[in-house]
């Protein structure tokens, strides 16, 4: 589910690419880190967010039996090693305060903030933490807010956003006294409800006369809201909605607002959302019953106002088999540079992490491991499962999530990191017009051009694909003003026709 980083796809122009992906050496041990929290309980993996200084959040929950015992985080540096600024160890344990508890999402917000969200005793919950993973006693009441929803019974949140101006929105499903509906709710930095926002903050949705789980979301380019999961009815069915940014449904999305659509007779799941640079909208899950023998994956693309889009495969989706006869489960989706689509989760005959590839079109990318299709062994048991993934700016792939390390083993935390996605080699032309008279940089980014790119758009990110400056260039020195961005890492981009060169800076 939940790719955070999505918005990192337009800083690099990919023109002719050549694949040779591998696990990268340099992290942890030959591409794999595993951290076991207790042989005592089982780890479930959930979430992971890359921050703007490059580390690594991870978070889920603990287990035993059907309990669920305790929130778990860890934080990793850009090797795969664990960081002992964090928590003294690296690795936090935590509870709300109930039991029953779950943790499906992490983001480090832009005051370095970190925000864990999930479920606590049917409710919905927040906990923020410091960056040294302490908590944010100012944030709700120690640290802690519960966000009690329709009527408590299994509410939770599976997906944290957070605004650019600031702001938070927290997505998942509430429960109305009879089933469940699709929750949004936005809050603001200190815990508070934003009752500018739907009904004192809070959006309840239904889609279908049953129970309505929202997965994942993503901002469109304007800054509404779109919302992706599954109905569960009669029959299962996929369902998206888009709101305006009071909270109000946007009714020239898809039928009044809302897309509903069945492509299998039993199952129809969808876990993941991203938005491609055109505001088309990919979704991703899996699939089964009627002409499909097996669970198997599902991908859809849809327009920018939310009907079907035709040109990818021929129907607006795709239906693929990641082994025959197997179950298909996908958690995630990225959008690539070059608008190809890898979706990943597992395939349950074997213990891996399982990722699949497609062009841009829908068909799949055959350059890709095999068929496709590519699979990466973590760990020596039956269970192994990505469930998030974090696209870096030179199309590394960081993939997360659970893996139980030998037979008879409990459920860890397992992280892969996959290299090779982007150019082997390219087109570009041989040069370099883009050059930075220092780096790292404290006040100032001084910046050279050639000639011919005045006028040409220049772009400042952060590592989560957040816009920080924006302008045209204006001359072949150009400085731009940094004092009051937060210290990490950023992405200067200049983009001339259709090539973007790009320049990694360091504030201090």
């Amino acid at each position: 589910m939940k790719s955070s980083v999505l918005l990192l796809v337009f800083l690099f122009g990919a023109f002719g690419f050549s694949y040779c992906q591998e696990l990268d050496t340099n992290f942890g041990i030959n591409g794999i880190t595993i951290h076991t929290f207790s042989n005592v309980y089982t780890a479930q993996h959930q979430s992971c967010f890359l921050q703007n200084d490059g580390k690594i959040l991870n978070t889920g929950y603990a287990y035993e039996g059907n309990y669920l015992a305790t929130i778990l985080v860890t934080r990793h540096l850009s090797d795969g090693t664990l960081d002992t600024s964090f928590d003294t160890d690296g690795a936090l344990t935590f509870t709300y305060g109930q039991n029953f508890e779950e943790a499906n999402s992490i983001v480090q917000l832009t005051n370095g903030k970190i925000l864990v969200g999930g479920a606590s005793f049917g409710n919905a919950v927040l906990a923020m933490l410091n960056n040294d993973g302490s908590f944010e006693t100012g944030f709700g009441i120690n640290g802690k807010r519960f966000i009690t929803t329709g009527q408590g019974n299994g509410s939770k949140i599976e997906k944290i956003l957070q605004q650019p101006d600031g702001k938070i929105l927290v997505f998942g499903r509430a429960y109305n006294g009879n089933d469940f509906d699709f929750m949004i709710s936005r809050i603001n930095l200190d815990g508070n409800f934003d009752s500018s926002f739907g009904s004192n903050g809070i959006v309840l949705m239904p889609i279908s006369n049953f129970h309505d789980f929202g997965m994942d979301a993503a901002f469109q380019s304007d800054g509404k809201i779109v919302v992706a999961g599954y109905s569960t009815s009669s029959q299962d069915s996929v369902s998206v909605i888009r709101l305006n940014l009071d909270g109000t449904i946007d009714t020239t999305f898809a039928t009044n607002g809302k897309y509903n659509a069945v492509f299998g007779s039993s199952l129809n799941v969808i876990n993941a959302v991203a938005i491609q640079s055109d505001d088309k909208i990919v979704l991703a899950g899996s699939v089964s019953g009627g002409a499909f023998s097996s669970i198997e994956t599902l991908t859809i693309r849809l327009q920018a106002n939310g009907q079907l889009d035709t040109t990818f495969n021929g129907n607006g989706f795709t239906t693929v088999d990641l082994r025959l006869n197997a179950q298909d489960n996908i958690n995630d989706v990225v959008i690539l540079s070059n608008g190809e689509i890898v979706i990943m989760g597992s395939s349950n005959l074997y213990s891996d992490f399982a990722l699949l590839k497609f062009n841009s079109n829908g068909t799949i990318s055959n350059g890709f491991g095999t068929n496709g299709r590519f699979f990466i062994p973590v760990g020596n048991a039956q269970n192994s499962w990505i469930n998030e993934a974090i696209l870096m700016p030179n199309n590394d792939l960081i993939l997360c999530g659970l893996t139980v390390p030998e037979l008879g083993d409990k459920g860890q935390f397992g992280l892969v990191k996959l290299t090779g996605l982007n150019l082997a080699k390219n087109n570009f032309e041989d040069r370099k017009p883009l050059k930075i008279s220092s780096n790292p940089v404290s006040e100032f980014i001084t910046i050279d051009v050639e000639d011919d790119f005045i006028g040409s758009e220049l772009k400042l990110t952060n590592l989560q694909g957040q816009l920080v400056f924006q302008s045209n260039v204006v001359a072949v020195n150009q400085i731009i003003g940094v004092s009051e961005l937060p210290s990490g890492i950023y992405l200067l981009s200049v983009q001339k026709d259709d090539k973007i060169f790009t320049h990694k800076i360091v504030k201090e």
